[in-house]
């Protein structure tokens, strides 16, 4: 029998992020066929842990990774029975734009979980704000946390859905270009969204790329008029995400 218990995950497993608060948290991994019994568990919990996934990342943190990204799941749907046919993402790169008159604006981040139910065509993705680098000063990218994102007090991005093309096999190899419909939860703001993806298959990985502009009015951030120029309202963002198949 394998336990993996936490009262406080952020002492045990370093390289995670907790969004608090909690209330006596304890999270119980038994076996493999418990699993289903996670999400009837945890219901009542107000905020999802999630693990910052690093190169190396231990078998003991992976497996915490795991029971995180089923709290995600939970968050699109607190019955969600978790299908054995699923994918997690194993590397790859969200970045975004902001082209103003006066500035040019980049940054990016390979710090983020995600998962695929190949059976619900479901998924859910979720990058902490804070993770994003380059910019082009440091002082900008703390404007970018404090001022425009508040990431301390919104600390994810998160997109959850559900592809829409019913007679996609993401089973078999081959190249796919399909729709998806689902909420993107920025600033605290949700905003459902229509997001076209292309997706490669091949054997064990499933490679999703999609590039897609986001309204800062849709989501409440505000932009000083004193940087009208520097910073454009509309940010174009662009992800390719490796998905590895788990059994």
């Amino acid at each position: 029998m394998e336990v993996i218990s936490a009262r406080n995950p952020a002492q045990m497993y370093p390289g995670c992020l907790v969004e608090m608060p909690f209330t006596k948290l304890s999270i119980s991994h038994r076996s493999s066929g418990d699993r289903s019994r996670f999400p009837s568990q945890l219901v009542g919990l107000k905020y999802a842990v999630i693990m910052n996934y690093r190169k190396n990342t231990t078998l003991v943190e992976m497996k915490f990774t795991y029971i995180l990204i089923v709290l995600v799941l939970t968050l699109i749907n607190p019955h969600y029975s978790f299908s054995q046919n699923r994918c997690l993402v194993d590397h790859g790169t969200i970045e975004f734009k902001s082209e103003a008159p006066l500035e040019l604006i980049s940054a990016s981040t390979s710090s983020f979980v995600g998962i695929l139910d190949l059976d619900r065509n479901a998924f859910a993705i979720s990058v902490p704000i804070f993770s994003f680098k380059g910019f082009n000063s440091a002082l900008q990218r703390e404007h970018f946390n404090e001022n425009y994102m508040e990431s301390e007090k919104y600390p994810k991005g998160i997109f959850k859905g559900l592809i829409l093309d019913e007679d996609v096999e993401l089973s078999k190899n081959g190249y796919y270009s399909v729709s998806t419909m689902g909420e993107l939860v920025l600033h605290g703001v949700e905003k459902k969204r229509k997001i076209s993806c292309e997706i490669k298959v091949e054997d064990d990985l499933i490679t999703v790329k999609s590039e897609f502009d986001v309204l800062l009015d849709d989501h409440k951030i505000k932009i000083p008029t004193i940087v009208s120029k520097k910073l454009s309202e509309i940010i174009h963002v662009s992800i390719e995400a490796t998905f590895v198949k788990k059994s």
